[in-house]
């Protein structure tokens, strides 16, 4: 938890230290779940840092200790952290196929926490191929699943990717509405990565709405 604690603000060099020490106490337990966590876990700092090849080896790791544990959860993270490390690999058909089997799967266990993170996810990779009234609808359903869950973080990502796919289509007021929605959760919980990118988009939709005094602001935040 203290791992994904420092994860959560951007620190991956901490994150990973403080993972390879639940895992080592992990490995003295012989605990399937926790090792899976560990390496699923490990994988996520592996991708966010660019090392997609251990990524992919720790998923693998991850999945086969997920199924030992007979864990649904965790084996929906994976399938969702291989979606995603595809979607930032430009290979859309191969995340697709991942991502939609984590909303299966998430329907099938009934797990609405993993279920608007596969959804959300979904709507990325529908944004990537220029789809953006798929991706908005995805989100919205993931919007309408975290408000039922009361979910700040996910709120959050999805305030931003709904204002993205509006931007996407034109509708620039209402799209900075969603920015500023994600900006000021993402402050309030101190979401770092996601205040930032939610800054980025109040720029980008205000120099497109011509104020560029106003993006100048965001961007230099």
């Amino acid at each position: 938890e203290v791992g994904l604690t420092f994860e959560k603000v951007g620190l991956f060099d901490q994150a990973a230290e403080r993972y390879q020490q639940a895992l080592s106490l992990a490995k003295e337990l012989d605990e399937p779940m926790l090792l899976a966590t560990g390496d699923l876990y490990l994988a996520n700092v592996a991708w966010f840092q660019g090392n997609y090849q251990t990524a992919f080896q720790l998923l693998s790791q991850a999945d086969k200790k997920a199924e030992l544990a007979n864990d649904p959860q965790l084996r929906i993270m994976v399938k969702n952290t291989r979606g995603l490390i595809y979607w930032t690999l430009n290979d859309t058909d191969k995340g697709l196929l991942h991502l939609h089997d984590a909303v299966t799967l998430s329907r099938s266990s009934n797990i609405q926490t993993e279920l608007a993170s596969s959804l959300n996810n979904l709507g990325l990779i529908y944004r990537q191929r220029d789809d953006h009234a798929t991706a908005l609808d995805y989100f919205q359903q993931a919007k309408t699943l975290d408000e039922s869950l009361k979910s700040q973080w996910g709120l959050g990502y999805d305030h931003r990717n709904i204002g993205i796919s509006l931007l996407a289509l034109g509708q620039l007021e209402e799209a900075e509405a969603h920015f500023l929605k994600a900006e000021q959760i993402s402050a309030d919980i101190n979401n770092v990565i996601n205040w930032v990118k939610a800054l980025l988009e109040l720029g980008n939709v205000n120099k497109a709405l011509l104020r560029p005094d106003q993006a100048l602001g965001y961007y230099e935040r």
